[in-house]
């Protein structure tokens, strides 16, 4: 497109949709943002209650915790033990620091007070 080939006009109304282009996406973000603020004072100032998962369903001992069938009827007790001589997969952030961390202080800490 040749700018001498369009008039002072056509700049106009080129701009002006370019400016209620860009408004139209800051209003879609604002609403966004609100909605996502409303959501989240609501759970603050309603939580569900201690014996509930976020859906309002009652829990028992025996309900799938954490994706493991029945944990909640084990003991920590019962759970060590089953946990004696298994192996554990660990995988953290690349950083170097962590790795030294898990490799010198984290996996002989479990694997003297747990055996695994």
């Amino acid at each position: 497109m040749d700018v001498s080939s369009v008039s002072k006009n056509g700049w106009l109304r080129i701009g002006l949709v370019v400016l209620v282009g860009f408004a139209l996406v800051v209003l879609l973000l604002l609403v966004i943002i609100l909605a996502l603020t409303a959501a989240t004072l609501h759970y603050a100032k309603n939580p569900p209650s201690d014996n509930s998962d976020c859906s309002g369903t009652a829990l028992d001992a025996n309900s799938v915790a954490l994706g493991l069938p029945r944990i909640g009827s084990l003991s920590w007790d019962n759970i060590v033990a089953g946990a004696n001589g298994q192996t554990v997969e660990f995988w953290a952030s690349s950083i170097s620091n962590y790795d030294a961390w898990i490799d010198q202080f984290l996996t002989p800490q479990v694997q003297s007070l747990y055996g695994m």
